[in-house]
């Protein structure tokens, strides 16, 4: 190979990384703003020790107050009351 051809390589090289990173850079933005969007349609995270709501997504471990008791979730569950299920 002459140094020519190396000298392009390095330069064909160089032109793919740089159009990676743009791609990336431009997905990065894609995915925030996707995910910016997603959120506005979300109900808000609970927040440990909070009074129980119907309308929260709640995981193993999340801890709420209902009934002046506490509560923590032992599986998913979305709108189960914590005194009258398995779930917590």
């Amino acid at each position: 190979m002459t140094n020519t051809e190396k000298a392009q390589a390095v330069v064909n090289k160089i032109t793919a990384e740089h159009r990676e990173n743009i791609t990336l850079k431009e997905q990065a933005k894609n995915f925030e703003q996707t995910l910016k969007e997603v959120r506005e349609g979300l109900v808000p995270l609970p927040v440990a020790g909070e009074n129980w709501r119907n309308t929260a997504n709640y995981i193993t471990g999340d801890t709420v107050v209902y009934l002046s008791a506490t509560y923590t979730a032992l599986k998913y569950n979305k709108g189960k009351s914590p005194d009258v299920t398995a779930r917590w």
